[in-house]
This record gives C-alpha cells, structure tokens and sequence, in this order.
C-alpha cells in the first residue's frame, strides 16, 4: 500500500494535492472575515482588515507566488480559523488579546507579503508587549518590556521605502535588515532549517514567536541559543535517515511539514508533539533524544496532518458519529491512556501505520546498531495498528471512503503480522501490550 494514497483504491493523501485545498479553505475564511467585519460595525476594522486586505491584494497582483505562500502557511490558518471564530461568536479578544489588535495581524501579513515582495508600503500594525512578529520571518522589538516603554497593546507602524524597511512604536524605530535571515539590532530573524538529501529538501522555520501557534497544549520553547544547535543538527540528522532510506515517507515529511514549533520538554523521558487542523503544516514537538527519534516523531506528525487536511475533502468517519449518541463510541486504543472517538482513533491508526512502515524498514535494512530498537517499535507499532484497525471496523462509523481506506491499512498490517521477530522481543512487546490493557481497563472501565 503506498503511503501517500491511503489505499490502492485511490484515496490520495499525497501533501502535493491537499496543500491546494489549504490554500483554497485559508481564502474561504479570508474572505468570510472581510464580509463579517464588514456587515457588523467592528471597531478599527479599516485599519485592522480593510488597508492590510488591499495591501495584500495589490501584492498578490504583483508577485502572486508570494501571497499563495503566505495564505498557505500554517501561521495564516491559524490566525484565520481564530479570527473568524471571533466574529461569529462576537467575543470581544482573540487569544487573550483585544479584538481589534488580534484582528491587525492580518497588517503583518499584508506587511511580510509586501516586504517579500519588495513593494513599498505603509501600514498601522499591532504591537504586543512592543514587539512586531512578521509571520515566518522574525520579530521587531520596537520597546523593551523591561524598560516599561511597552504597553501590553498598541498600534504602531511599518514601512518600506527606498531607505529600507522599518517599524515604529509610539516612541522608538526599528530598521530590519534587507537580508530579513540576519540579526541586527532589535530585528531577531527566525531560524530556518534547509537541508537537502538524495534530492529531496526538508525547509521548516522554527517558530516560537508567533501567538496564533500557541495551540499545542505545552509551553513553547525559544529555538535559539544551544537549542537553537541542537535542533539544527537533529532536524538535519533525521532528514538523512528519512531521505535516504524511507524515500516515500520522506516526501509525505516534506510536503506537509513547514514550521515547527518548538515546545518545552515534558520530562526527560517523555516528549511532547502535536498536530492541529486548523494550523495545516505546522507542527509542535520538544527536542527528541535522538536522530531516529526525531526521523519517527516526523513521519508521525506529518501523517496526522495529511489526515487532518484529507478530512476537508472527504469525510471518513460519519457524520452522525458520536455526538449524536445518547451513549458516544469512545475505543480501546493501545497508544493512549483515554479512549478515543472514532475520528481520533482513525488518526491513531494511521499514524502508527506510518511509524509502522519507518520501523519496518529500520530492522530490515536499517544500521545494525539500531537492529534491537527497530525490532522493538516495528513490533510494537504492528500490533497497536493492527488492534486499533479492528476496534475502529466494528464501530460502524465509517463511510464507505473510510472503511475502504482502513482496509488498506489492514491489509498490509496484516501481512506484517507474520514476518519474524526474535523471540525475545516478540515477548517484550507481549508484555508491554498486556501491561497497558490493563492500566487501562483498571482505570476506564471502573468508571462505566
């Protein structure tokens, strides 16, 4: 079964076709934002929607590859999906901040489309805590906090002029460098990771700036500093085992895997990693241990987003699933310490077939000193795949798309089943199987 189309039946999931189904939903919501603040008298709204919007278009008419990139990013997903729940719900903040200011992000948009462009531009823009974040490219701290010049919230300017690029608060300027990837003065770029292998490229921006990507559920973490390093050679270190040995795999990562957002260490044995759908090729993830580590965590984030954005297609799982049950599917499954609806249990599934697939590959072919490890996770993966497959099929929620393309994913698992391990870790994994079904019926099922 190929891993980007689900199912030999043609369920595509490749990043290649999904990515323009972003890009169209982000325009959707884009224009659902002008229309509402349009109809209701929104406070600020020429200066937070209307100069910024018009900026964006003439940019667009310009320089059109540069608008698509922007409305494609996770960043501008993000900032949409809140913004429009905003106007509909009438709430009077987005993300903890006031509606008008939350709303003027799309000025930094319009302004980062314009800069990158190079058309010049004069636009109000929010400021938080005297800073400007210019999605996916860095930060202008215009105010220092500390020096008590900031306010929580204002609106300064940016503008770019023969003379260059600059951002002003109320009591200070900032020149950003032309070059926008280097540091100077109170410009901080983001760090951006480009690094090409047997010809396939693996470009993210380590963003823990902007305040619309704060949605992981886990503190963020700055990627600068000795972390800054670390998460450079990891990310490089990962991508040479995916592209060269787990090509396919590689090509899922690449196409749906943009910026990563680095997020604090739970503990030291445990990492934290996430995806979400309104943020489509955008990923949480703290530092992993490791190269394999970090090559794994990829392919998992990345199927649960090429899933995530499948779902704006296709549906897989019935509409009238669980919320409108008096008694709501919620099943077994073996990578969790909850039960799961039958959406989240899909995304599971698909995950750990994906893991599934690296790890398969690793013990087959991979470096002999990775032979026990790999052996371990691929058995690991294949009996938890396998027996979510199967709790999932029984539900009867899945449409026929779904339970076309969870075949396929049986099928192959199912063949896994009977390649051999050593009896050793065959046992391991037996144990480790039985240990979380019971943790998990002792702590669910005394609550039925």
């Amino acid at each position: 079964m190929n891993a980007t189309r689900g199912n030999g039946a043609g369920l595509d999931l490749s990043p290649r076709r999904l990515r323009p189904v972003e890009l169209g939903k982000h325009k959707a919501l884009l224009g659902g934002i002008i229309r509402l603040a349009n109809r209701h008298a929104i406070p600020d709204r020429e200066r937070a929607l209307g100069i910024p919007y018009r900026l964006l278009s003439e940019v667009a008419v310009l320089t059109p590859p540069v608008v698509t990139d922007i409305l494609a990013s996770p960043q501008f997903g993000a900032w949409a999906n809140d913004a429009l729940r905003c106007l509909l719900t009438g709430a009077p903040a987005m993300n903890g901040v006031p509606r008008a200011i939350g709303l003027g992000r799309l000025a930094l948009f319009a302004a980062t489309a314009a800069v990158r462009a190079g058309h010049p531009f004069d636009v109000t823009i929010p400021l938080t805590d005297g800073m400007a974040s210019f999605p996916a490219l860095g930060s202008a701290y215009v105010d220092a906090p500390s020096t008590g010049a900031a306010r929580p919230w204002e609106w300064g300017r940016a503008w770019l002029d023969d003379t260059g690029c600059h951002v002003q608060s109320p009591s200070a300027t900032v020149d950003i460098p032309a070059t926008l990837a280097g540091a100077a003065g109170n410009w901080s770029p983001l760090p951006r990771v480009t690094v090409t292998e047997r010809g396939l490229c693996l470009d993210v921006v380590l963003d823990h700036n902007d305040p619309f990507l704060d949605r992981y559920g886990t503190a963020r973490s700055p990627a600068g500093g000795p972390d800054g390093l670390r998460w450079r050679s990891l990310l490089a270190a990962g991508w040479r085992i995916l592209a060269g040995d787990h090509q396919a795999l590689a090509s899922i990562v690449a196409g749906a895997i943009r910026t990563v957002v680095p997020l604090v260490e739970p503990d030291p044995q445990h990492m934290a990693s996430g995806t979400e759908e309104t943020a489509f090729g955008a990923i949480g993830l703290s530092l992993p241990p490791d190269a394999l580590a970090m090559a794994q965590v990829l392919v998992h984030e990345s199927h649960h987003a090429v899933l995530g954005a499948f779902r704006d297609i296709e549906p897989l799982v019935r509409a009238d699933d669980e919320r409108d049950r008096e008694r709501p599917f919620l099943g077994y499954a073996p990578w969790r310490d909850d039960p799961r609806p039958a959406h989240a249990l899909l995304q599971g599934i698909y995950a750990h077939y994906g893991m599934g697939q690296f790890w398969r590959r690793e013990y087959l072919e991979g470096a002999a000193s990775h032979r026990e490890r790999a052996a371990i996770e691929f058995g690991r993966m294949r009996t938890m795949t396998a027996r979510g497959a199967s709790t999932l099929a029984g539900s009867g929620l899945l449409t026929d798309a779904g339970r076309e393309f969870l075949a396929g994913i049986e099928d192959e698992v199912a063949q896994w089943q009977g390649e051999p391990l050593p009896a050793t870790t065959q046992e391991h994994v037996a144990d480790l199987t039985r240990q979380h079904e019971v943790r998990w019926r002792a702590r669910w099922l005394a609550q039925t």
